[in-house]
């Protein structure tokens, strides 16, 4: 688990980020470039569903 922070934001509960990985090889930075790449991908799938009114996918 990856506990981050945005640089400019303090360090508290509400700006928290957590961030999960079963693959324990990768170091924290690529962690956080898979999950940046990916979140693009999530992103259209939410806005697809709610425009097309899937409630499955």
């Amino acid at each position: 688990m990856l506990l981050v922070w945005k640089a400019d934001q303090p360090m508290t509960p509400e700006h928290l980020h957590c961030v999960l990985s079963t693959d324990w090889e990768l170091s924290d930075e690529d962690i956080l470039r898979y999950y940046a790449e990916c979140w693009s991908i999530e992103c259209f799938f939410r806005q697809a569903k709610d425009l097309y009114l899937l409630i499955e996918f």
